[in-house]
């Protein structure tokens, strides 16, 4: 008899468990699905300990980011200053940059029509992007 009530005590505590660790899609006070955040700005990492790169998911702006102890050496410059999607076509996680072998290059792809980029970013002032791909219907 005392074990039937531990092992029902352990299936209602594993149950109750279950039940609080899933993530309802649905609000019960509203009724409206709940929305999955995504990331306006990304930092991406380069081999260079003091920069990273910063993305604008959803036009695609790129920005070379450097941090020091000092002021003087601490700013922002701007990789490209036109965005690649505007309006309503500029959604939150669109763009994405992935590193390649090349310590100074990275790709960035557009997640919704593919269009790729090539990213180069230098301490010297010689930073840019160029598309990737030759077609122009892209």
């Amino acid at each position: 008899m005392k074990t039937n009530r531990i092992i029902i005590t352990l299936i209602c505590f594993m149950l109750g468990f279950a039940a609080c660790a899933q993530t309802p899609s649905v609000s019960s006070k509203t009724g409206k699905q709940t929305e999955v955040l995504v990331p306006g700005y990304k930092l991406f990492p380069t081999t260079n300990m003091w920069i990273f790169l910063k993305l604008d998911t959803s036009k695609g702006l790129v920005s070379m980011v450097q941090y020091s102890m000092e002021d003087k050496n601490r700013l922002e410059i701007p990789i490209n200053y036109i965005p690649f999607a505007s309006g309503a076509d500029a959604i939150p996680g669109r763009f994405n940059l992935y590193a390649t072998q090349n310590m100074w290059t990275f790709i960035l792809l557009d997640e919704v029509d593919g269009r790729t980029w090539q990213v180069q970013w230098s301490t010297d002032g010689k930073e840019g992007i160029v598309p990737i791909s030759t077609d122009s219907s892209l």
